[in-house]
């Protein structure tokens, strides 16, 4: 079974509606950011990887800020390749 999940919270200095899940083997994470009209989409395969992590460095770029904080991605982005 995958792992998903939907909240709003601020991220950067711009609202952000996320989603992430995966199953064994893939990972994907959708960040939205409404008020810059800005969509990033990233879709994994490789093993272990953390998609919104890359998200978040591409959203860092574009708005040209700095990284925010990462939080723990097995209690709050819901890997499943970190709960085994």
């Amino acid at each position: 079974m995958g792992t998903e999940r939907s909240s709003p919270k601020k991220s950067l200095e711009s609202l952000l509606w996320y989603h992430g899940g995966g199953v064994l083997g893939f990972s994907s994470s959708i960040q939205r950011y409404p008020r810059e009209r800005v969509c990033i989409i990233m879709l994994s395969n490789l093993g272990p990887s953390k998609p919104w992590e890359f998200g978040d460095h591409i959203a860092s770029d574009l708005f040209n800020e700095p990284l925010p904080e990462q939080v723990s991605p097995a209690i709050h982005r819901g890997d499943p390749a970190e709960r085994l």
